[in-house]
This record gives C-alpha cells, structure tokens and sequence, in this order.
C-alpha cells in the first residue's frame, strides 16, 4: 500500500538518503571539474538543487493528477519485494525475464538492497542517477568542443525544463539517462584515439540502456558506427587499424541489436519481406490513448522528413496545447523551435566538417535516428516524455556550431589589443623622460 500524504514520505532515512545522494553529486562535481571550468561545480550544485524540484513536480503530477495511476507506483512496490528477497541472499524469480518493465523491476529492487526508500524518496534516488548522466553529457560535450560553448552547453543540460521534469521519477528515463550518458562519455572518447579501453564504459552503457529499451541501445550502437565509418582517422600510431576492428565490431553488434529489437516488437526480418504489422498494430493501440493522439505519417521518404521532424522533436506548439502541462511543453518546444531555425546555417556549415569533428556527426546520427523511428509515433503526449532521450543531443547541434570560429576571433581581438598597447607604452616612456626634473621645495 502506498502512503499518498507528502509527509508520511519524509523520514529520518529520507534525508539519510538526501545527504548521500548530494554529498555523491558535489564529489563527483569537483572530480570533473578543471581549471577551465571553475564555475562548474556551483552549475552542478543549482542543476541538482532543480532536479530535486523536479522530483518533487513528478511525485506531485502522479499523486495528485494522475490519482496513483503510473509505472512508478509498479516500479516501487515490485522493486520493495525484490530488496527484501535480495536481502535474504536469494535470487528473486522472474518469469519470461527480459527488457522493459520487468528490467526496472530487478533494477529498482537492487538500488533498494541498501534502504528502502518512500515513493518520493525512490524519485530522489532515480532523479539522481539521471543527474549523473546529465554530468558525464557535459562532460563529453567538454571533451570534444570549444571551450567557449561549454557554459551554455552546461546551463542547457542542467536547466532544461524538459530534462528537469522527465527524468526525474523512479522509471525508464531516468535509468536511459544516465545508461546513455556514459554511453556518450565513453563515445566522446574513443572517437578522440580510438582506445579500446574506451569501449568498456561504451559497452556497460549499451548494456543498461538494452536492458530498459533495446531499441534505443541499437539506436546508440548504429550512431556509433556509422559515426567511425564517416570520421577521419586520427594521426595516432595504430588509430587506423583499431578504427577497421572497431567497425567490424560495431557493425555485428548493431546487427545482434536490431535482431533483438525485432524479437521484441515482433518484427519479421526476411531477406523477402520485411513484417511490420504487429508492431504497428501494438504503436496504434499504444498512441490513441491519452487524449493526444495527432494525424500523421512515419518517415518513409524524404518527403516525410519536414513534418515528422516537426512532430518528433518540436509538437506541441502554444496553439496545440490544452491543459498547463502542455502549454508548459509546448514553450520549451517552440524556443527550441526558434532556435533551430536561427542556427540552421550554422549547423549545416559544422556538419561540412563534421569528418574532423566526429562527435557533433555523432549527434546528427543519432537525432537523425530518433526522429526517424519515434516517427511512427502519433501522440504528442508519449512523445514529449519520449523526447527527453534526444534533447542531449539536440542540444549539441544547437549550441556547439561555430565555437572554434568564435574563440579564433576572440585570440585575434586580444592579438590586436596587445599590440596596440605595446605600441602605446614606448610613446608613454618616452614622454615622461622628457619631462624636465624637479627639484625638491623646502
């Protein structure tokens, strides 16, 4: 039974569990943390301090709204029975285990084994592990861009309402948060050398994240390749051949992915056919629920790509919304919006070069992707939560554009300023040994 009153939700253990969530986040800020970032750890500090927030408006929206009704009053209580099985150094039975919902339950009931928190308590937690995946996302968009862009970019993933709000509730998006997250941290690195170490935090991401959605662990691995298949190679001894193994790699890892995302949305894959009824079926069933199903159609050609686009990343508008939650997304969706037609020229002239600036190609994959599968879906509701998975990366296109430009014209406005003061202070010199000397009075 779960205690719906916010107070029965704060006890002693809750702000146990507080205190080490944020002590976890502040050490972790201050590991990251380099000389041309100072300002980092008080960003880390206020975002967590907003995710707590968001925490609170997500418990508040399930509680109050929705009267109880959500994934995350099944996620907490299966995840309490499965703590107390673990406890007893028992295995819990899981039928037909597999991705999904019965992944969240094996994965809330081991974040339990230490304390059982309360329903808010248990967003707190989950809220904090997106927190993590919010860090390791700047902390790859340091890795590979100006350092001109990355406050914006850190306000950004901090501070987006969307990222603030979705991720922050025991369920599946909190968990794609952080999976991807260190997915995109370890990605950011291989492409910079091509490491094989790199691949371990790669793999573990695209293991957590496979075992929520397999989809989106396939959606990550094909970015991934097609991503080393298009970036140049860079000049580091042995670069080039572990850049070949890693594509054979990538390329049969991708392939097992989309087999098993086939498996698991009933999806025939035929060297004669292609069967995609059931799963359509299952996205009809699935999108007409809610009150915000839209007319639409999935991409097929490119003639499709403006308004699935539209509707993938941008729907609702201020004119679509019917109640404040969407009047809510719909203004974060049209600033976006805005901006991305402002720094369309922008993004295009870096996807030029996006050969020697692999991780921004690596966004475009990825978004480009997204927009592709998600297309099928029709309800802008499930959408709008569903989008907090691609905003990381939207964000990259949007911000990053331009960066190296904007730091070379700033170096040669300091250049030119240096020399017209060195110019200025021989004159200087000059004229003060002209000046006759003065005898001392008195």
């Amino acid at each position: 039974m779960i205690d719906r009153s916010f107070g029965s939700n704060i006890d002693f253990g809750f702000f146990v569990m507080l205190i080490v969530c944020f002590g976890v986040i502040v050490a972790v800020a201050k590991k990251v943390v380099t000389k041309d970032d100072p300002w980092l750890v008080s960003l880390i500090i206020g975002g967590f301090m907003a995710k707590l927030v968001g925490a609170y408006l997500r418990w508040y929206v399930l509680i109050v709204v929705y009267r109880g009704s959500g994934d995350a009053i099944g996620y907490h209580s299966r995840g309490q029975l499965y703590a107390d099985v673990i406890r007893s150094f028992q295995v819990p039975e899981i039928q037909n285990f597999g991705s999904g919902t019965k992944f969240m339950y094996l994965l809330s009931g081991i974040s339990y084994v230490p304390y059982k928190p309360s329903l808010f308590g248990s967003f707190v937690l989950f809220g904090s592990f997106a927190f993590l995946g919010q860090i390791l996302f700047y902390v790859a968009f340091r890795n590979s861009f100006a350092k001109i862009r990355w406050r914006w970019y850190a306000i950004a993933i901090f501070f987006l309402p969307s990222i603030i709000f979705w991720p922050a509730s025991i369920g599946k998006e909190s968990v794609m948060y952080i999976s991807i997250g260190i997915a995109a941290w370890g990605v950011s690195k291989l492409l910079q050398d091509y490491r094989i170490i790199w691949v371990i935090p790669i793999a573990f991401g695209l293991g957590l994240t496979g075992g929520v959605r397999i989809h989106m662990a396939a959606l990550v691995a094909g970015a991934l390749a097609v991503t080393v298949m298009w970036a140049k190679t860079p000049k580091i001894r042995g670069a080039g051949s572990r850049r070949l193994a890693m594509v054979v790699v990538g390329l049969a890892g991708m392939g097992l992915l989309v087999s098993l995302t086939a498996a698991n949305f009933d999806i025939v894959l035929s060297t004669e056919e292609l069967d995609v009824d059931p799963f359509l079926q299952t996205l009809e069933s699935t999108t007409s629920t809610g009150g915000s199903q839209v007319e639409g159609e999935p991409i097929r050609s490119p003639a499709d790509v403006p308004e699935g686009t539209l509707r993938v990343l941008f729907r609702p508008l201020p004119n679509e919304a019917d109640n404040a939650q969407a009047l809510a997304a719909s203004l974060e969706s049209a600033v976006l919006l805005l901006l991305t037609i402002l720094r369309a020229p922008a993004m295009v002239r870096e996807f030029i070069h996006s050969r020697r600036r692999p991780y921004f190609a690596y966004a475009v994959v990825y978004t480009a992707g997204f927009v592709v599968a998600f297309s099928t879906f029709l309800n802008l509701g499930l959408l709008a939560r569903q989008r907090s998975q691609v905003l990381p990366f939207l964000l990259i296109l949007l911000i990053a554009p331009g960066g190296d430009a904007a730091e070379e014209r700033i170096r040669k406005r300091k250049e030119r300023r240096a020399e017209q003061l060195a110019i200025l202070r021989p004159q200087d010199s000059e004229a003060a040994s002209d000046e006759p000397a003065r005898l001392p009075v008195g």
